[in-house]
């Protein structure tokens, strides 16, 4: 297995599909449209008939009453984007995959810090996330209690609170010895406080007590605040993913 698709593996592991379906040479993930990760065809061959496996795809997609969608990576047959172009298929999310080898060496927590850190998905810290990063319908609440609250895998939520107010999220799960981090978000009014910093260096605490010894992350490649804070605690990019759709308004990745 190349490196791309065994960390492609770790993050479907870690932001789980409800339904997988594996189809010529593309693996097919539904979650009732909650995040284009979860929702997406992720595409690592093809063979010979690309036209055929995006119709396909497409049916599936829509028999179910979702939007198409297509991930591809470096796996991608490099023929496959020109063909969605063609059929009216814009990039909707450009994101890069960034790794630490280790985890980052970070201080003892301050007492008093405001941020707490649950093992189980609550009503709060939902609707902050909901809130503060994904506005998404209620139609996909199903699909987002599927990918952070499904499995037996141990994971946290850190929510950050400044005067007794949520400020800001964050999550983390185990796959193995991977420490996968997502859902680092804090509301606009309390940005620029170090809150993101704060609320990951807990999950990676969390993280190495609980046996993790190298992390992941996805971050959208327009994000270069996000990328900036990872790599100064160790992060580097791997790669770099598109998701395609039909031409339309964009959705959350």
């Amino acid at each position: 297995m190349t490196e791309v698709a065994a960390l492609e593996d770790v993050c479907e592991r870690a932001w789980p599909p409800r339904e997988r379906v594996e189809l010529d040479g593309a693996v097919l993930r539904f979650t009732d449209g909650f995040t284009r990760r979860a929702n997406s065809a992720r595409v690592d061959g093809g063979g010979s008939d690309l036209d055929g496996l995006i119709a396909r795809a497409e049916q599936e997609y829509r028999s179910r009453g979702l939007r198409p969608g297509f991930r591809l990576t470096p796996l991608s047959p490099p023929a496959f984007e020109r063909l969605l172009g063609e059929r009216g298929y814009v990039v909707d999310t450009e994101a890069v995959v960034m790794v630490a080898d280790a985890l980052p060496v970070t201080p003892a927590p301050a007492p008093g810090d405001g941020i707490a850190l649950e093992p189980g998905l609550d009503e709060e810290w939902l609707r902050v996330f909901q809130a503060v990063e994904r506005h998404w319908p209620p139609e996909q609440d199903p699909g987002a209690r599927w990918v952070l609250a499904s499995g037996a895998a141990p994971r946290r939520f850190a929510l950050a609170r400044i005067d007794g107010v949520p400020a800001a999220t964050g999550y983390a799960r185990l796959e193995d010895d991977w420490l996968y981090i997502a859902c680092v978000g804090t509301f606009p009014e309390h940005r620029r406080r170090g809150l993101a910093r704060a609320v990951s260096e807990r999950l990676f605490s969390w993280g190495a007590a609980s046996g993790a010894c190298r992390a992941i992350l996805q971050v959208e490649t327009k994000n270069a605040a996000a990328q900036g804070l990872y790599a100064q605690l160790g992060f580097r990019p791997r790669y770099v993913y598109r998701d395609l759709v039909p031409g339309a308004a964009p959705a959350a990745d």
